[in-house]
C-alpha cells in the first residue's frame, strides 16, 4: 500500500516540477519580449527623429514595453510598487495612441 502513495507522490512531484519549469519558461519568454518590444521602441524613436510619420507605431509600442514592464516587475522581479507605475505610463500613453488614431 505504501508503494502505491509513494509512486502517487513522486508523479505528483514530476507534474509539479514540470510546471515550475513551464512557468520559468513562461517569465523568461516575457523577459524576452519586453528586450524585443525595447528595441523596437529604440528602432522607431530613431526613425521617428529622420521621418514624422511613425509616432503612433512609437506610441503604441511603447504602451505594450510599459505592460510588459508591469508584468515583468510583478512576477519576475517582485516589485509591485513599481508596476502600477508602468501601468499607470502605458494606460497615458495607450490613450495618447487612440487619440492619435481617432484624431486622425
Amino acid at each position: 500500500m505504501k508503494k502505491n502513495i509513494n509512486k502517487k507522490n513522486n508523479k505528483n512531484k514530476k507534474i509539479s516540477n514540470n510546471y515550475i519549469e513551464l512557468k520559468e519558461l513562461d517569465n523568461h519568454m516575457f523577459l524576452g519580449l519586453q528586450l524585443l518590444c525595447t528595441l523596437v521602441v529604440v528602432i522607431l524613436l530613431i526613425i521617428q527623429f529622420i521621418n514624422n510619420k511613425y509616432l503612433a507605431y512609437l506610441e503604441f509600442s511603447l504602451a505594450v514595453d510599459f505592460f510588459l514592464m508591469a508584468y515583468n516587475n510583478k512576477i519576475y522581479y517582485k516589485r509591485k510598487n513599481f508596476s502600477l507605475y508602468y501601468i499607470a505610463c502605458g494606460i497615458f500613453v495607450l490613450i495618447l495612441f487612440i487619440i492619435k488614431i481617432i484624431g486622425g
